[in-house]
C-alpha cells in the first residue's frame, strides 16, 4: 500500500498543504473542511484506492498530540464516477 504523506499549515487565516509525496503538488483553502476535501482528492487521484493518507498539522492533532500524524485510507468512489 503506498503511503502519502500531507503536511498541513495554517498562516494568517489560510490553510494550505503539500506533500514529498506528490511532487509539484500543493492546495490552498480559507477552511480546513475545504483544503481537506482537496486533499483527499489529489490522494484518490495520484494515489489511487489503495493509497493511504498520512496527514500531519491537522487541527484535532495539534490540540490532542501536537505534530503527531494520523492514517486514514483515501475514500472509495464507485467505478466510472467523477468528481
Amino acid at each position: 500500500m503506498k503511503k502519502i504523506r500531507v503536511r498541513y499549515v495554517q498562516e494568517a487565516g489560510t490553510w494550505w498543504a503539500y506533500s514529498n509525496d506528490l511532487p509539484n503538488w500543493s492546495a490552498a483553502a480559507a477552511g480546513f473542511d475545504e483544503l481537506r476535501r482537496l486533499v483527499l482528492e489529489a490522494v484518490q487521484l495520484f494515489g489511487g484506492r489503495a493509497a493511504e493518507l498520512v496527514e500531519v498539522g491537522a487541527p484535532s492533532e495539534r490540540s490532542s498530540r501536537g505534530a503527531a500524524s494520523s492514517r486514514r485510507r483515501a475514500p472509495r468512489r464507485k467505478p466510472g464516477s467523477v468528481g
